[in-house]
Order: C-alpha cells, then sequence, then structure tokens
C-alpha cells in the first residue's frame, strides 16, 4: 500500500505539519488545535474543492491563511504524483497522475446532506448501469409522449448526455412557453392554456378550411361591389356624356359634308379654270392633269400617247409675261383650292368617328342601365368590405387558437419530456434498481469489516442505518452511515484514500470497528478525534498500522516525539 505524505503550512488553523498516512494517520488533540483544519487542508487538496468552505471566493480566499501569517499552503504526494494548493487564490497544480477523489469520498460532502433530486445526480455516479433505449422508451410512453419522439430523445441523451439532454429539453419547454406568449400575448399557465380562445373567436364558425373558404368569398364578393360601383359611377358618367353629343355630332357631321361638298365644286371650278388658260410660250400644247394637276402635252388615246397640235406662231414679250403670270395665280389658286376640300375630308372623317362613338355610348347606357340600379354604390363596396373584414377576423382567430392549442400539446409532451430526463425521473428509476447491487456488494461489506450496523439506501434514496432513518439516527450513528458511505465511494472510485474527522463521536467498540475496517479494505486513511490528553492517544505505530500525530496550537507532531518531548 503506498502511503501518502501531507506538508501543510499557516493553512486553516494549521501552523504547521507533516503527516504520512502509512495506511493511517491518526490525528489527535484538543477542541480547536487543529485536526478539522488538517482533514480539510488535505480533503481539499486531493479533491481539488479549492474553495471548500461555503461562502469563501478566490477573491476572499485569504481567509483561508492562518492568522499573522501572509500565504498557506498544501502538498500531498504519493508515489509519482503530487499536488499543490496555495492560497490566497486557491491554485492548485499538480504532477504525475495524482488521485482526484470526489468530495464525498474525502468527506467535504455527504450525499445524505443533499436534497432528492441532487443526491440522485450523485449516486448515478456509484451505481452500475445507464437506462438503455428500451427504458427510455417505456418511460416516455408511460408519460404519453407519442413514439415519433423516443428516437429523437435518445439520440440527445446519446449526444449530451443525460444532464445535457435534460438541459436541452428545458431550453426548449422555455422557447415553447415563448412562443404560446408571442402567439396569445399572454403569460403561459397550462390550466389557461387549455382553456384560452382569442377574443371574438366563435365556437361554431367551423373549420380552417371552411373559413378559408368564406375568406375566399368575401374578397370575390368585395371585387364585384367595386367592379359594379366603378360601372355605376366614372364609367356611366364617361358614357352618358358620349351619348349625349349624338345630336350634336350628327349636325356637325351633316355642315362638315356641305363644306366638303362646297371646297369640292371651288376646287373643280379652279381646275377649270386652270385648264382654260392659255398656254404661254413654254407651256405651248401643255394641261393641267386632271389628278396631279401637273402640266402634260399630249393625251392617251387607247393605251397610247398622242400628240396634241402644235403650238400657234411665236407670242411677242408681254402676252408671254402675261400668259405666266395668269397661269402662275390659276396654279396657287388651284393648290388652295386642293388644300381646303383635303382638310374638309380630314374635319369629315373625325365627325364621323365622333359620331359613331356617341351612338355606342348611347348603346351601352341602354344595355347597361339595369346593372346601374343593382350596383348599389358605396354602401355595396362598404358591406362587402366589411363582410370581409368579418371573415379575416374569425379567420385569424381560429388559426390563432389551433396555433397555441398545438403548442400547447408541444409544451405538455416537453414537459412529460422533461420528467422523465430529470435526475429523479428515469435515472433514478434505474438507480433504484441498482441500489440493490450497491446495498449488497459495496455498503454491506465495509459495515461488516467494521462491525457496524448496515448502512443502505432506499429506494426512494433515503438512507438508513440498521434498518431505521437516518433523521431517527443517534449522532453516533448517524456518523457511521457517513463514513460508511465515504469509505464505500473510496472504494467504488479506485483511489481508496478516505479522510474521516470527528471520529471520536464513536466509543471504544466503534473505534476498534473503524480500524479493524479500513485495515481489511486496504484504504489509506487520515482520521480526526478529539481527546483530552495525548497519553491516551492509540499508538498506530507498535499496532503496525499507521502513525500517531499529536495536534497542539496548530502543531502536528508525531506521537513518540511528543512522547520524547515531554520525558
Amino acid at each position: 500500500m503506498t502511503p501518502v505524505r501531507a506538508i501543510i503550512s499557516n493553512l486553516f488553523g494549521i501552523e504547521r505539519a507533516d503527516i504520512e498516512a502509512a495506511p493511517i494517520a491518526a490525528l489527535f488533540g484538543r477542541n480547536w488545535s487543529g485536526k478539522s483544519s488538517a482533514c480539510r487542508a488535505l480533503a481539499a487538496a486531493l479533491s481539488g474543492q479549492c474553495l471548500p468552505v461555503h461562502g469563501i471566493t478566490k477573491g476572499t480566499s485569504g481567509a483561508y491563511v492562518r492568522d499573522g501569517a501572509e500565504s498557506g499552503a498544501v502538498r500531498v504526494t504519493g508515489e509519482g504524483w503530487g499536488v499543490r494548493l496555495t492560497y490566497p487564490g486557491g491554485e492548485r497544480s499538480s504532477d504525475g497522475k495524482p488521485p482526484e477523489p470526489s468530495v464525498y469520498a474525502v468527506g467535504l460532502a455527504s450525499i445524505v446532506d443533499l436534497p432528492p433530486r441532487e443526491r440522485a445526480t450523485a449516486l448515478a455516479k456509484y451505481v452500475t448501469g445507464e437506462p438503455t433505449q428500451d427504458d427510455l422508451a417505456f418511460a416516455l410512453d408511460e408519460k404519453g409522449v407519442p413514439a415519433p419522439y423516443h428516437n429523437r430523445v435518445w439520440t440527445i441523451a446519446t449526444e449530451r448526455g443525460w444532464e445535457g439532454a435534460h438541459a436541452y429539453a428545458k431550453e426548449q419547454g422555455a422557447k415553447l412557453k415563448g412562443k404560446w406568449e408571442g402567439i396569445t400575448s399572454a403569460r403561459y399557465g397550462s390550466d389557461k392554456a387549455a382553456h384560452w380562445r382569442p377574443t371574438g373567436y366563435q365556437e361554431d364558425g367551423g373549420t380552417i378550411e371552411e373559413r378559408e373558404g368564406r375568406v375566399a368569398a368575401a374578397k370575390t364578393a368585395l371585387e364585384r361591389a367595386v367592379a359594379k360601383n366603378a360601372i355605376s359611377t366614372d364609367e356611366f358618367e364617361r358614357m352618358a356624356a358620349l351619348a349625349g353629343g349624338v345630336y350634336i355630332r350628327s349636325e356637325s357631321v351633316k355642315s362638315l359634308e356641305r363644306a366638303l361638298a362646297e371646297r369640292d365644286d371651288a376646287y373643280k371650278a379652279a381646275h377649270a379654270a386652270r385648264n382654260e388658260l392659255p398656254p404661254s410660250e413654254t407651256d405651248a400644247g401643255a394641261v393641267a392633269c386632271p389628278h396631279c394637276d401637273g402640266m402634260v402635252v399630249g393625251c392617251v388615246v387607247g393605251g397610247r400617247l398622242a400628240s396634241l397640235d402644235k403650238a400657234g406662231e411665236p407670242m411677242d414679250k408681254e402676252e408671254r409675261k402675261k400668259r405666266r403670270i395668269a397661269i402662275a395665280s390659276a396654279d396657287g389658286e388651284l393648290a388652295r383650292a386642293r388644300g381646303a376640300l383635303n382638310e374638309a375630308k380630314t374635319k369629315g372623317n373625325e365627325a364621323k368617328h365622333a359620331l359613331a362613338d356617341a351612338e355606342d355610348a348611347a348603346s351601352w347606357l341602354k344595355e347597361h342601365k339595369s346593372e346601374k340600379g343593382e350596383s348599389g354604390g358605396e354602401d355595396a363596396v362598404a358591406q362587402a368590405r366589411t363582410a370581409l373584414d368579418g371573415a379575416e377576423k374569425a379567420l385569424a382567430a381560429a388559426t390563432a387558437k389551433e396555433a397555441a392549442e398545438k403548442t400547447h400539446a408541444s409544451i405538455a409532451i416537453n414537459q412529460a419530456i422533461v420528467a422523465v430526463l430529470a435526475p429523479d425521473g428515469l435515472r433514478e428509476r434505474i438507480l433504484a434498481r441498482g441500489l440493490t447491487s450497491l446495498n449488497a456488494d459495496r455498503l454491506r461489506p465495509v459495515a461488516r469489516a467494521a462491525e457496524w450496523g448496515e448502512t443502505a439506501i432506499e429506494p426512494d434514496l433515503s438512507v438508513t442505518y440498521g434498518g431505521r432513518s437516518y433523521s431517527l439516527l443517534s449522532a453516533s450513528e448517524q456518523w457511521r452511515a457517513r463514513a460508511t458511505l465515504a469509505v464505500a465511494m473510496a472504494l467504488i472510485e479506485g483511489h481508496k484514500i478516505a479522510i474521516l474527522d470527528g471520529a471520536d463521536i464513536l466509543d471504544q467498540a466503534g473505534r476498534n470497528g473503524l480500524m479493524q475496517m479500513l485495515v481489511t479494505l486496504g484504504l489509506t486513511a487520515v482520521l480526526g478525534m478529539t481527546l483530552n490528553a495525548r497519553e491516551k492517544a492509540p499508538d498506530l505505530a507498535k499496532m503496525g498500522i499507521g502513525r500517531t500525530y499529536w495536534v497542539e496550537s496548530g502543531i502536528a507532531t508525531p506521537l513518540h516525539a511528543a512522547a520524547e518531548k515531554a520525558a
């Protein structure tokens, strides 16, 4: 068995101590001498619980340093390993591969002091076996969780671990409650959610699909009302304005037709007048074309051009000038007549088109006269809008109710999953199943080795000693139960190191049983016991099971050294 050595200086109530557990180190002394301080320092260093006193932080860890000293430290070594803890600061360093006992194994805490849920979590580390996929499926089914969720929950538990899966499920529950509150604008409560209805919701309003159909029908009705109202106002007004101009446009057509006839006559007269003019010398034999008014010589007879008569004798200069002026004047008059005729034709065509539009408008009014009376105007549109608004609100209310109900159902399923994944859920059930082995194979051998009553963890995770509830035990019986649990955990964890303070509560038979149990089970242990006189302390070295130390005023001295000094 490998000895464990602890060197402590100015820490808690210890000024200095050099303790070797080989395999047992027993610390004896009066009250307030420093025994518990030595046990606590050793336990803190081994377990890594650098702040073993509740309420002390790293910033205030100078409180761990002995009064009058600037710093304190503890170093624990074994074969091939060592750990060191220093204060203020609570910094821990190590070399090799030191053991890492739990706080329960070294006496800094006990599972008997934990609430049921935390006790379940702590015990799970000491009970073999975890829930299987079938265990999980059975538990979920018992809680009413639908089968499609089972594989998903198992996957999450496998990936994140049971604690991680439990935390994840709780996060999802918070999100779902937030979603429900977003839908309803109300604070979530299971009773409230079971009876929540949106404002204006009608129980007899039909299904979502039926309400959607009413919205679609209301939209169609509104579109028709708007269309009819447009016909009864703008369109009717425009058509009425057009139809009202039939007579005027008819008279305008007639007037323009007369003007066209007059301009046609004027054009023909100008054309004839031009052709009657005698030609100038250069225009001898030329006449105005009746189509283009251009001057041509000759004519077409039977499809052939025939020459006109030859021009007469050459005229004098004055005559030629006179004829040219007359021809130019006639050509201008002919051009003006042609322009006026074309203008009259254009205006006449426009007037005829306008008259046709007016006549069409009159026919349209006659055809749609009945629709004007049926449209209902703005009142019908307003009614259609009101109907659509009501249908849409009814649909929105039903949709919100359905969404809230689905979310509430999801919350209920998630709460069931959270309950199954909780430490006191499925794991506690599996834990209870494994407690039989823990009690029989781990706790019972410790009790029998010490010849104490048996400590057991019951299915409800309560602790009993000798078949009696822990809360009903005497102080010494409670100490035995706590010591039994700590030793069993040290054995299960494999480091086989135990730190047991306050063993003086035991009578002589109880102490003998404690020493016998530690030796029989092969543990390395540090014990703390109150004793008024050092000469009453047993010499473990003579017994061949370790060393005895006398602790006084914060200084731990080996028993034999104290005896020599006293002599």
